[in-house]
């Protein structure tokens, strides 16, 4: 079904979303959000499908203390889990935000082929599949300890697959992310999303290590998909 591992990779995208910011006191839960995971809702993951590439991933819910969270653990594996809201306009509901954390990254030879280098500890992306499979496009928000934050860069498998490395390196604690999806398209691809069948139709976290046959354990939680206004502001 799946001819070669760069066709399985970009299946994958095709079918699947800190320090620096602080929070601005809102009640989160009279937001009007498309959707919002704690992952402390029983049976919250039996939500999210997985797609398998290149072995499976262990992805589960875990506890400390009182918060849950899903810990993802790759040990020369690469898959996703990924949610698929109903499609919508990310012009008019633009903000995605989530926590992470890495405590282990792949390990990369910086001499590696750019396809050998696609293993990244975490990853969130946003994905605007198309009606003609092949012009869907993806965002991909990256934590690497490699790539300098800031990198915005096209992945090594397709020019319609845009790289966001917002953090590098290891923290001491959990980041909050919060992205203006709308904008970044418009920077990634320099227009706006190119028929609204170019909606945002799904959103997934990957940790991988496939290509690096070595082993990483990221951590996520909190995912907020799909509001109109920002809930966190940039430190001064």
């Amino acid at each position: 079904m799946f001819p070669d591992i760069h066709v399985r990779r970009w299946f994958l995208i095709g079918v699947f979303i800190c320090s620096g910011l602080s929070f601005i006191p809102a009640n989160t839960y009279a937001i009007n959000f498309i959707k919002y995971f704690t992952f402390s809702e029983k049976g919250v993951l039996n939500i999210w499908k997985e797609k398998i590439h290149a072995g499976r991933v262990n992805y589960r819910i875990m506890q400390d203390k009182n918060k849950k969270f899903v810990r993802a653990d790759s040990n020369g594996t690469a898959s996703g889990i990924y949610y698929e809201p109903k499609k919508y306009n990310p012009e008019f509901r633009p903000y995605i935000s989530w926590k992470w954390k890495v405590d282990q990254f792949p390990k990369k030879d910086p001499e590696q082929k750019e396809t050998l280098k696609d293993d990244f500890a975490a990853r969130v992306y946003v994905i605007f599949p198309a009606n003609i499979f092949i012009l869907s496009r993806a965002i991909e928000y990256i934590w690497d300890d490699v790539l300098e934050e800031g990198t915005i860069t096209r992945s090594p498998l397709s020019g319609r697959i845009k790289l966001f490395v917002i953090r590098n390196g290891k923290k001491p604690d959990w980041v909050t992310e919060e992205r203006n999806v709308y904008q970044d398209y418009l920077e990634a691809f320099g227009e706006e999303p190119e028929d609204f069948d170019d909606k945002v139709g799904a959103v997934a976290f990957m940790t991988d290590t496939d290509d690096s046959q070595s082993k990483a354990r990221a951590y996520f939680d909190e995912m907020k998909i799909g509001y109109s206004a920002p809930l966190f502001q940039a430190k001064p």
